[in-house]
């Protein structure tokens, strides 16, 4: 009875964790879809609204660690509703805006801050103490044991882009424990939103001066390929981390 308790308290959490990670990454997710209706609604210019929403991908990466610290301090229940709201308010408020400061205001800090909130590093930092780290880690890439299932999984998650978040927070969750992860995941998430911020902004100079996208396809081939190979050269090893420490 109180493994069969034990199982559907896990299957909650993870529910919940799904739904909460689903709606803020579906957020983020679909800014560049709505990158041309968010012009012709506000009446900002093209590369004027790119600019915005790169705000909003290093904002998303400047709060991770700001909220990570804040979870610390509070707890990580306390920045998730912090985050909810902030995103309520900037869904609401954006369709009535009308110029480019007050988009980026309202998408880019507000609504972005909020995503930043309820993002991977926080959501894993509030449910792994609750469920167990093993747990955390299946929770995390949502892989199933059968091997059939595990490559179809495996493969689709890395057409997603999202490839590289699970081995991420099981990595940092090893070397420096659950309770940091949202400080952690935060600052590795900031660098990658730095990144965001310049390749979203030139990326909408680039569409709007030339015409076409494939300067920026070749451009994200060649930067892929270089990510690709200097993720090879990670060292996992918890020993050598401490020995450096």
């Amino acid at each position: 009875m109180k493994k069969s308790s034990k199982g559907l308290k896990i299957l909650l959490i993870a529910t919940a964790a799904c739904l909460i990670y689903g709606i803020s990454s579906g957020i983020r997710a679909n800014y560049g879809v709505m990158l041309n209706s968010i012009s012709k609604n506000s009446g900002v210019d093209y590369a004027s609204v790119s600019f915005v929403l790169a705000v909003g991908q290093l904002t998303i990466g400047i709060v991770q660690p700001l909220f990570g610290a804040l979870a610390l301090k509070k707890s990580n229940s306390f920045v998730l509703v912090i985050g909810a709201i902030m995103m309520a308010v900037g869904l609401i408020a954006i369709p009535f805006c009308h110029s480019t400061f007050s988009l980026t205001l309202l998408l880019g800090i507000v609504l972005s801050g909020g995503t930043g909130a309820t993002a991977f590093g926080i959501i894993m930092g509030a449910i792994t103490p609750a469920i167990g780290e093993k747990n955390a880690a299946i929770v995390s890439g949502f892989l199933p044991k059968n091997v059939l299932h595990l490559y179809i999984t495996a493969f689709l998650l890395g057409c997603s882009g999202n490839a590289t978040v699970p081995p991420t927070s099981s990595l940092i969750t090893k070397l420096y424990g659950s309770a940091k992860l949202g400080i952690l995941f935060g600052t590795a998430f900031l660098v990658h939103q730095v990144g965001a911020f310049i390749s979203g902004w030139l990326g909408g100079i680039l569409v709007e001066s030339t015409g076409t996208y494939n300067l920026i396809w070749i451009s994200s081939m060649v930067l892929s390929l270089l990510a690709g190979i200097f993720a090879s050269l990670v060292n996992t090893e918890k020993s050598t981390i401490n020995s450096q420490s």
